[in-house]
């Protein structure tokens, strides 16, 4: 793995974000982030800032019904919206 060269992924964001403006395509085009690394409100609003269109937060979602079904939440109708929804979005199922 010589000369390998790693980019934070909100650069390459940016970079893909520059790249669709000077090819006067990036109106017709969206960007669909996937990450581990989104748990919390800043680095979704910062994805967001930097040109993502949606943000799949899968490991957020994966931790949350493992916690269901671990028996982590109180089972308030809340949260038992929230697993519903949860458990059927294909990220997490791996469908």
């Amino acid at each position: 793995m010589k000369n390998l060269l790693l980019f934070h992924p909100y650069l390459q964001l940016e970079l893909y974000t520059i790249h669709l403006v000077k090819k006067k395509i990036r109106t017709s085009a969206g960007l669909v982030l996937e990450s581990g690394d989104i748990r919390e409100t800043q680095p979704l609003c910062t994805a967001i800032g930097y040109g993502v269109s949606a943000i799949n937060p899968y490991l957020a979602l994966e931790s949350l019904l493992e916690m269901w079904e671990k028996g982590q939440f109180s089972g308030n109708s809340k949260t038992e919206r929230s697993y519903f929804l949860i458990t059927r979005m294909p990220s997490v199922k791996g469908c």
